[in-house]
């Protein structure tokens, strides 16, 4: 990322960060400001339904009272004061005065006006009942009314049998006693529905999205009654939920017992919000683009000698150490311009006298490699040596001489990396024939492969180096068995050396994975005496030889007990392929400048 693109984005956080911020709080507290209006006028407006809700009911009330001056209804309710009997009869008068009393006291809202004898009679102005008697059915609301004793009674949606198709009402009701005996007569009860509470609702609005609800203690409700399905066995109603996104307010009616819950959509409260906001941000983008250009065009001022410095510095790179840039300031800018200017004297100085140097240094190493001996050479006195140990009768040097020389030519061979699996385990069966002719029978070998696995690819040397290390620090003392196995697991190539040496401890093997993560190990082997064996980088130039052929997970992994040997295991990539052979000589060079 550019000096000039860091700073074009440090000056767009600087304006825009605050800006958001400061544009969000204010959004925020509009919005609180409304909800805290609104929640008042909601407040307000159930405060009026109830007070409406009481004079509806406080209506209804007198009408509950007005048989008590009909001596007519009384006396014909005293008739029929006898226990509740399927057979019962009510003669055509008492039907005609009855109905004369209940036609002037119905309203236009009222689903039924009806009084119900204790033997069962039932009289009403309603045309939509035709049966002259109330079953047991509608004894439940019955019983509910007698229990008050005479109070006005609200009974919660329930349903009324008595109607030719069984409604759907609540009702207001009242127990009706003999004056004088104070005995009861019968019930008066007025049906009503949700239409009974429009005359007073209609004049009230909270806007979109408002709803309003009326429901007893218990949750029931009796507006909207279409919000619930009622159960024909417990005459309850499963009560509307408003959303959880609703402004809600509610208010008790003392008189009625009931609660009149206000509830508003808080969404309808952001639109004029967003609104707001809306014709903000237009304006606010418009703004931070005027302000964006500005810092574009001061950052590139700004940016411009630094990129001057830059193309000198990269010119220089190429070799160009008489190139100076031009001071045209003396702020920090043209400091920078002055020291940089006396850096590259310094260095042009420093490179004729290093190039000199360097030239001598070359022609000495031109020198000793010249005269190193020619692997042909020692190639061809491995054989005379093979040659005269077969004459001489002396079959064992020939083998280790036979051995060694396959040695030599696969580890010095450069054109074959990588190479089959079969040949990789050729070499380890050489390189342990001659380590047997030296520790004798105290060591034993053991070799697996499977012919199927005998013609996959896989990287140079990759194993010696472990059987070394199994014959050095597990078995060379002691003696013991090693076991050279290839496997195929979850897709990869399992290539694994065991041995039941002398084994590690826990705190061995962190060291071995903390060596090979350190990245100074590599440097520490160059650092060796002449004449001395440089040791312990094996394993660390093995692993990471794996790590930049394929990456992770590929590696070297071990698993070891004290006493009970060790299990030593590579896990690669299962090629069958040959892989291109300029790409992996160049693998091989870098791995090489590791090593070294």
């Amino acid at each position: 990322m550019s000096l000039r693109l860091k700073y074009f984005l440090v000056c767009v956080l600087v304006i825009t960060v605050p800006f958001m911020i400061s544009g969000l709080i204010t959004y925020k507290q509009y919005i609180s400001f409304v909800e805290k209006d609104t929640r008042n006028y909601v407040v307000q407006i159930t405060d009026q339904i109830r007070m409406n809700l009481d004079n509806y009911i406080d209506e209804l009330d007198k009408i509950t009272l007005t048989p008590y001056y009909q001596n007519a209804v009384i006396a014909t309710l005293a008739k029929h004061n006898k226990p509740w009997s399927e057979n019962v009869y009510a003669v055509k008068e008492e039907q005609l005065n009855m109905n004369l009393y209940l036609s002037s006291q119905s309203r236009k809202n009222f689903v039924g006006l009806v009084l119900l004898a204790n033997d069962g009679s039932l009289f009403s102005d309603s045309n939509d009942i035709s049966a002259s008697k109330w079953s047991l059915l509608d004894a439940a609301a019955v019983d509910t009314v007698n229990q008050a004793d005479g109070k006005l009674v609200i009974l919660p949606p329930h349903i009324a049998y008595y109607y030719k198709r069984p409604a759907h009402v609540f009702s207001v009701a009242r127990l009706i006693r003999e004056p004088g005996t104070n005995k009861p007569l019968g019930t008066i009860k007025i049906d009503l529905n949700e239409k009974a509470f429009l005359e007073f609702l209609e004049t009230v609005k909270l806007g979109n999205g408002s709803k309003v609800q009326i429901m007893d203690k218990d949750g029931r409700m009796f507006y909207p009654e279409l919000s619930g399905e009622i159960s024909q066995q417990n005459n309850q109603v499963t009560p509307f939920a408003g959303d959880t996104g609703d402004l809600i307010e509610k208010a008790f009616s003392s008189y009625s017992n009931l609660f009149i819950v206000g509830s508003i959509s808080k969404n309808e409260l952001h639109k004029d919000a967003e609104k707001l906001v809306l014709s903000t941000l237009y304006l606010s983008i418009l703004s931070l683009v005027v302000a964006y250009i500005i810092a574009a065009l001061f950052s590139n001022q700004l940016v411009k000698p630094i990129r001057k410095l830059q193309m000198s510095m990269k010119r220089i790179a190429r070799g160009s150490f008489t190139e100076r840039v031009a001071v045209s300031a003396t702020d920090e800018m043209g400091q920078l311009a002055v020291g940089f200017n006396l850096m590259v004297s310094e260095i042009e100085r420093l490179v004729h006298e290093v190039y000199e140097t360097r030239v001598k240094e070359r022609e000495s190493e031109i020198t000793a490699l010249q005269s190193q001996i020619n692997p042909h050479f020692m190639y061809n006195t491995l054989e005379l040596i093979n040659m005269m140990a077969l004459q001489q009768g002396s079959l064992e040097i020939s083998d280790v001489t036979s051995s060694f020389g396959k040695l030599l030519r696969y580890t010095v061979d450069k054109e074959r990396m990588p190479v089959r699996l079969i040949d990789e385990f050729r070499f380890v069966e050489a390189y342990m024939q001659i380590q047997s002719f030296r520790f004798g029978d105290s060591i034993v070998y053991s070799i697996d492969l499977h012919p199927e696995l005998e013609q996959c690819w896989v990287p140079k040397l990759i194993l010696q180096p472990i059987i070394e290390n199994a014959i050095q620090h597990g078995v060379g003392d002691s003696g013991g068995q090693i076991r050279v196995r290839a496997e195929v697991e979850n897709g990869d190539l399992i290539l694994a050396i065991e041995d039941n040496g002398k084994g590690m401890t826990p705190e061995d093997i962190k060291k071995i994975y903390a060596g090979l993560y350190e990245e100074h190990s590599k440097n520490k082997q160059e650092t060796s005496a002449f004449g001395t064996r440089r040791g312990g980088y094996a394993l660390y130039n093995l692993f990471h030889r794996i790590q930049l052929l394929y990456g992770e997970p590929y590696g070297l992994y071990i698993d070891s007990k004290v006493q009970q040997g060790s299990l030593v295991y590579l896990r690669l990539p299962l090629s069958w392929e040959l892989p291109n052979q300029r790409h992996h000589r160049e693998e091989d060079q870098d791995v090489s400048r590791i090593d070294r």
